[in-house]
């Protein structure tokens, strides 16, 4: 609760620092504008134990659980330039135990909540908007083979790691209207959450080394396709 309390705090300080010094001074009124988008989003995980942390298919076995990703989110669009965000990811994706190595992520999921504030810079139809976000993630887990299934029968030994932090990033978004209030983006952003090894249960002994040396994913590049539509608040 504090840290979601701690994120609204920060997207108002966001929502101060959009406004440009000249908004202090009384003058005709500006254009104020609301978009609501959705999307589906692609992650990539960058730092993992194993090189297997962006769920390649084993050998035998396709991935046994997969629900596709999607990301909503709104805009307060200041004028023409600036605008503050509140946008929602949900990501969830499971994978087979055979033929695994030791480090390898089997099961992922969690829910963001992200603020962002950007510069929209506008050309006829086009803009591209330069951003920068602040993340919670929460109720989440990381499921990871802690020993190698590739020559064995035997149960499969997994431990999971609970994902609870705030992160940062930038970004970027190109922008394409159409059909009056409509629009299509593509949106690229690079996180850093300050996640920490919150192991669900007891370490399973005789790996004392593997949760040494394991760190859960701090890093991540998510492109995410969305379609929006504009609605005009103030003329």
């Amino acid at each position: 609760m504090k840290k979601f309390a701690t994120i609204l705090f920060l997207f108002s300080a966001l929502s101060l620092f959009a406004q440009s010094p000249a908004d202090s001074v009384p003058q005709k009124t500006k254009k104020l504008s609301l978009q609501i988008e959705a999307g589906m989003p692609i992650t990539i995980f960058l730092n993992n134990y194993s090189q297997n942390n962006n769920f390649t298919p084993g050998l035998y076995k396709p991935f046994t659980q997969y629900t596709p990703p999607y990301t909503f989110g709104l805009k307060i669009l200041n004028g023409s330039k600036y605008f503050i965000g509140l946008n929602y990811n949900y990501y969830e994706k499971s994978n087979s135990y055979a033929n695994r190595i030791q480090g390898d992520v089997v099961s992922r999921f969690y829910h963001v909540i992200m603020a962002e504030i950007g510069k929209s810079i506008s050309y006829k139809k086009f803009s591209i908007s330069p951003t920068f976000n602040i993340n919670y993630k929460s109720s989440g887990i990381e499921e990871v083979i802690v020993a190698d299934t590739r020559f064995s029968w035997n149960e499969p030994i997994v431990s999971t790691f609970q994902y609870n932090s705030l992160g940062v990033g930038l970004g970027g978004s190109l922008k394409y209207s159409f059909l009056r209030n409509f629009y299509i983006s593509t949106d690229v952003r690079f996180t850093h959450y300050f996640e920490k090894n919150n192991l669900l249960g007891k370490p399973r002994g005789g790996f004392e080394e593997f949760y040494k040396n394991y760190r859960v994913n701090r890093d991540a590049i998510t492109l995410s396709l969305n379609i929006g539509y504009q609605i005009k608040l103030r003329n």
